[in-house]
């Protein structure tokens, strides 16, 4: 079976729901048990993925859209300032 589109959402079943708070203070967690041992964690932004973004506030999916690239910019930002010792 090919796990692509729909096909992996039929599959899919939440196990425990949680608020963002939640979910960002799981990963904080993560990133510093990671850095008490001495293991580092290496976060790659390569892809440009506007997904629930596109067309709102002029995003598209041309990368060298000067709002797209700002919305990128500004998501990568916040992910560090969020998790600083991820970045």
């Amino acid at each position: 079976m090919k796990w692509t589109g729909e096909h992996v959402q039929d599959h899919l079943r939440v196990i425990r729901k949680m608020a963002i708070e939640e979910k960002i203070g799981f990963w904080k967690k993560v990133f510093q048990y990671a850095e008490d041992r001495g293991i580092e964690i290496y976060l790659f932004h390569w892809n440009v993925f506007v997904h629930g973004a596109e067309g709102k506030h002029g995003i598209t999916w041309e990368q060298d859209n000067p709002i797209t690239k700002d919305y990128i910019k500004e998501s990568v930002k916040s992910m560090c300032l969020t998790y600083p010792t991820s970045c």
